[in-house]
């Protein structure tokens, strides 16, 4: 049990000051911020994965956002993402996933935003669907 303890406050510890916020994901937009406040001037990379193991693609943190991020981020606002991300056409398995997001830090390490994971239904979005029968046509 002592173990568990001890394991369990440094993984606290680790992600102490760490922050970051998964706020919004479709199928290839993904938006929220994430930083590392020790460090304000470092706009890290947010990596994301399906639940299935899947790498989805990055981006940047390093769009300004509102006055609240900067309180949270060492004075420093430059943290958000925002973007489309492309993957493979076989990702699209009619199913929904959760989306992973994770920040990389400038030591590599990571850690994974509040609101992550993200739920997505993979399914191709520019199918186009056939009338239906029911449908009288002239």
């Amino acid at each position: 049990m002592k173990k568990i303890l001890v394991a369990a406050s440094m993984a606290c510890a680790l992600n102490a000051f760490a922050g970051g916020y998964f706020e919004n994901a479709s199928l290839y937009t993904y938006t929220g911020w994430a930083c590392e406040p020790t460090t304000p001037d470092f706009q890290g990379w947010i990596h994301f994965w399906r639940d299935d193991g899947k790498f989805l693609g990055a981006l940047p943190a390093n769009i300004s956002r509102e006055t609240a991020v900067g309180d949270n981020c060492g004075g420093n606002s430059s943290h958000g993402f925002f973007g489309n991300i492309s993957f493979p056409q076989e990702y699209l398995d009619l199913q929904w996933h959760g989306v992973h997001a994770y920040f990389i830090r400038q030591d590599n390490t990571v850690f994974e935003l509040a609101q992550s994971p993200q739920y997505v239904l993979f399914e191709d979005q520019r199918r186009t669907i056939p009338p239906s029968p029911w449908i009288a046509t002239r």
